[in-house]
């Protein structure tokens, strides 16, 4: 029962800094400290409709992984495997892609870094999988392979779905915009550069002006209403994702 319980407060807590970063890397773009406007309990339902369906897709990545990799050949022959075993030469290369991953999150300013960031950190981390600790806790490699991987990714992913997300907006992409009528109705727009919706947080409307790359904070109106339409100028999501990150 306790340990159902620890394993069910690791998880909770786990999905409440993955949804607390996606909230920075989104609203951090925006220059925004969500915090302020955000309480404790706003964190999931904000971050959750996002992440969900691009979780999902990593998710189903893993899954046609463990279907398809032969790791019941790898259990056996790793089986014997420590991490103080692994030769320096490996140790040091992991290290190094640490620092590297590190460096290249802090100080590139492009969507590609998420994606290099990804490529680089994921086989360093990989070699956790080694500890004795974790292979006495979960003794197959597949299910251990998967858990520092996913718990690895997991959080990067989510940094990068929200700056991602984020950047979509910026360049007015999105599949609706904020009309300038009712309480937007003082707000610059223009065909070329309409109102986007960042989100709505207590009891107020975040809205980015593409034309002047301002942010503008609308309190709820009972009389005037908020108006949302489809964006006819948005660009297919896929491309414009990918476009986001090779930038």
């Amino acid at each position: 029962m306790n340990e159902k319980l620890g394993v069910t407060t690791a998880v909770s807590l786990f999905g409440l800094v993955v949804a607390t970063i996606y909230l920075i890397s989104y609203w951090g773009s925006f220059d925004i400290d969500i915090f302020q406007y955000a309480g404790l309990t706003d964190f999931v339902k904000l971050a959750i409709y996002p992440l969900g369906l691009a979780l999902l897709g990593l998710v189903m990545g893993v899954a046609v992984t463990t279907i398809s990799f032969p790791f019941e050949k790898l259990t056996r022959a790793t089986a014997s495997i420590k991490i103080e075993s692994l030769p320096v030469a490996l140790r040091i290369v992991a290290v190094i892609g640490l620092l590297v991953a590190l460096a290249i999150n802090v100080l590139a300013h492009g969507q590609w870094k998420w994606f290099a960031t990804v490529m680089i950190f994921s086989p360093a981390a990989s070699y956790v999988c080694f500890h004795e600790k974790i292979k006495e806790r979960i003794p197959s490699l597949a299910t251990r392979f998967h858990f520092v991987l996913l718990c690895v990714l997991i959080p990067l992913f989510a940094a990068m779905v929200g700056s991602s997300r984020a950047q979509n907006l910026k360049d007015g992409n999105a599949h609706v915009i904020v009309d300038n009528t009712g309480v937007a109705a003082g707000l610059k727009a223009t065909p070329e550069h309409p109102l986007m919706f960042i989100g709505f947080v207590s009891d107020t409307f975040v809205i980015y002006e593409t034309q002047t790359r301002s942010v503008v904070l609308i309190k709820q109106s009972d009389t005037l209403p908020f108006v949302l339409k489809p964006n006819t100028r948005s660009k297919d999501d896929i491309r414009s994702a990918l476009r986001n990150i090779f930038s």
